[in-house]
């Protein structure tokens, strides 16, 4: 349960995802997840990163509707951690946006894509 072990971890549930092995991606990230929760608590930046990785695996898996609730829950509790502004926050958001095209929702991942890049170039500058 050791952080250190458990980003290992995070990284085997990448190479796996890269290799197309999606089934045990998800499975590790799904663990990792949970570790990271039990350990470090729902509001640690290594526990949002774990399930922002969890919703990756379930975007490259096809499955949108999941993938994007755990965006949306991982940006929800950014926001009210790292506040609004914050650049993990707004990668939160960019995330989203990219599970938006994903799932054909071009309207609302473009404004959400440009929302993103203002608040990046105002926060860290162009």
């Amino acid at each position: 349960d050791h952080p250190h072990t458990l980003a290992s971890r995070a990284n085997l549930a990448g190479v796996l995802a890269d290799r197309g092995r999606w089934e045990e991606a998800e499975a590790e990230e799904r663990a990792v997840y949970q570790a990271f929760s039990r350990v470090l608590g729902e509001d640690h930046p290594e526990t949002l990163t774990s399930r922002a990785n969890l919703a990756n695996v379930l975007g490259q898996r096809g499955r949108w509707e999941e993938a994007e609730a755990e965006q949306r829950a991982t940006l929800e509790v950014r926001r009210r951690v790292l506040g609004e502004d914050h650049p993990e926050t707004l990668t939160s958001r960019a995330n989203l946006a990219g599970v938006l095209a994903d799932r054909g929702r071009w309207e609302e991942a473009e404004a959400e894509h440009r929302a993103v890049y203002q608040a990046f170039s105002r926060v860290l500058g162009e």
